[in-house]
């Protein structure tokens, strides 16, 4: 399983509806997800999610309801 970050900028804003996406190749060890996650939330980001994958890269067009659906 890889780990990411989705999230919308301090103002709310995403990316055309899709979230923002950190990292892109995911993370492997699900405790420094969780330490990244909380340092985006820290610096003021919104709708911070941590979620998982079976695929190492993520689509371009990855959107809210794939995060949602695969949330920790």
């Amino acid at each position: 399983m890889k780990y990411f970050i989705a999230y919308k900028d301090e103002y709310g804003r995403d990316f055309n509806g899709l979230p923002w996406i950190f990292p892109e190749s995911g993370y492997d060890d699900i405790c420094i997800a969780k330490r990244v996650k909380a340092d985006f939330t820290r610096r003021g980001f919104i709708d911070v999610k941590l979620f998982e994958s079976k695929y190492t890269c993520l689509s371009p067009n990855t959107g809210w309801d794939y995060v949602n659906d695969n949330e920790i």
